[in-house]
Order: structure tokens, then C-alpha cells, then sequence
């Protein structure tokens, strides 16, 4: 490697948790459970990864990866969305935007093991651009964004992490359409004392508008301005 692997290893983490800790700030209010990295974990793929988060108990886990797993001399950078679930991937993967849509789908027979696993045809230099679609026996599935970025003196790589929020973000509106969460119209910030809440206080919402609703003004209208925000949009 380019580097001692402890050397490596700090690298990963020190990326995982800026990308978890501009995520945990960003998702207040909605299923998305985001914990910043302490360690980091073996890989088969000659590498390391790092758990920042999951969709919530037994959904999708949010983790980033160092390894060689795209059969390059140097390790790569990868952002993904994992499970051993694999219906809770594809059934995404078939509705994104286009942007989103995986240039490649990799199974075991597109790989090689001797001492550790590697692609057979390695990534092509245009597949680092878009999502790529790893499916494997067991149901364990992988769906993420391989960066080119090299491991340099700098703490972090600053071009992955922001292409990895972004990434999380964008597939995170997918995986979250199908299920409704309950808002406070008034933020228990701004209360005092201990209240119970009623009916009345809240209001059923997508995870993505519970996501905007916690970046608004924290008022009742809220809901209101932003469901008219939304009508504008798909007008």
C-alpha cells in the first residue's frame, strides 16, 4: 500500500466521520440514524470499512470503505448503502433518478478471490462517476459510489466526502418514500417543561419532508408553506 496501514486505517475513519457528522446534522427529525465512527473493521477485500449509521432496526446500514476491491494497485474510497436484505436495495435502484441509476451490477462471478476479493475486469475510470450495484449469496447486497481519490497527506478527502453526503442524501429520499413519520408541529425545543403529545400536535409526513420541516422556521404554517412548495414543484 501507499501507506502504513495505520496510516490508512486513521485516513478512513477521519473521512467516515466528516461524512457522518455532516449527515447527523442533517437529519434531525427523520429515520436516519447517523453515529460517528470509532474504529474501523477488517475487510476481505484488502482494506478496511467503517459503519456511520443505519435506516433504522434491520434496514439498510450506512458504511464507507478503503480497499481494493475496484482491482486497483491503491485503495479506493467507497460510500455505500448495505444489507442482507436485498429486495430493500433493488426495489431503489429501480426508481431512482437517472443520476442514480447503477452503471454496473456485480455478483461473485465477476470476481476473484486468491488472498483477498477483487473485481475479475476492474472499474472502469467512467464507473467512478455513478452508482455501482454489488448483489452476493445470502441476499447481501452493496449500493454505492466509488471515488478515484487517492489516500494523500491531507486529513480527509474533501471531494469524497462532499460526493458521499450527497449520495447518501439522494438515495436516502428513495429508501425513505414509503413510510410516514409523525412531526410536532412546534418543536419540543421550543417548549418548556414536560408536555404530552396530543393528536393535535402532530401531523403524518414522508421522512424527506420531516427532513425539511426541521430545516424551516419551526412554526405551525410550516407544514402548510411547505406543502405548497411541493404542489409548485410537481405543478
Amino acid at each position: 500500500m501507499s501507506a502504513k496501514p495505520l496510516q490508512n486505517r486513521a485516513w478512513l475513519l477521519a473521512s467516515a466521520r466528516t461524512i457522518a457528522e455532516q449527515l447527523k446534522l442533517q437529519s434531525e427529525g427523520t429515520r436516519l440514524r447517523i453515529r460517528i465512527p470509532s474504529r474501523t473493521t477488517t475487510t476481505n477485500t484488502h482494506g478496511w470499512s467503517a459503519s456511520i449509521g443505519d435506516l433504522g432496526k434491520a434496514q439498510p446500514r450506512l458504511e464507507v470503505w478503503f480497499e481494493k476491491f475496484s482491482s486497483y494497485s491503491v485503495c479506493k474510497l467507497f460510500a455505500c448503502f448495505c444489507t442482507e436484505r436485498r429486495r430493500q436495495l433493488t426495489s431503489v435502484t429501480s426508481r431512482v433518478a437517472r443520476k442514480l441509476w447503477p452503471s454496473r451490477v456485480v455478483t461473485m462471478d465477476d470476481t476473484e478471490e486468491t488472498k483477498f476479493l477483487v473485481l475479475t475486469k476492474r472499474l472502469a475510470r467512467s464507473e467512478f462517476n455513478t452508482p455501482v450495484l454489488e448483489k452476493y449469496q445470502g441476499g447481501r447486497t452493496f449500493y454505492g459510489i466509488y471515488d478515484p481519490t487517492r489516500e494523500t497527506a491531507a486529513r480527509v478527502s474533501p471531494h469524497f466526502c462532499t460526493r458521499a453526503v450527497a449520495f447518501f442524501e439522494d438515495a436516502y429520499g428513495k429508501l425513505g418514500r414509503e413510510f410516514a413519520e409523525a412531526h410536532h408541529m412546534i418543536p419540543l425545543s421550543q417548549l418548556r417543561g414536560q408536555v404530552r403529545s396530543r393528536m393535535e400536535h402532530l401531523t403524518a409526513v414522508c421522512a424527506n419532508c420531516h427532513r425539511m420541516l426541521h430545516r424551516m422556521d419551526g412554526k405551525r404554517e410550516d407544514v402548510r408553506k411547505l406543502r405548497l412548495i411541493v404542489r409548485r414543484h410537481n405543478a
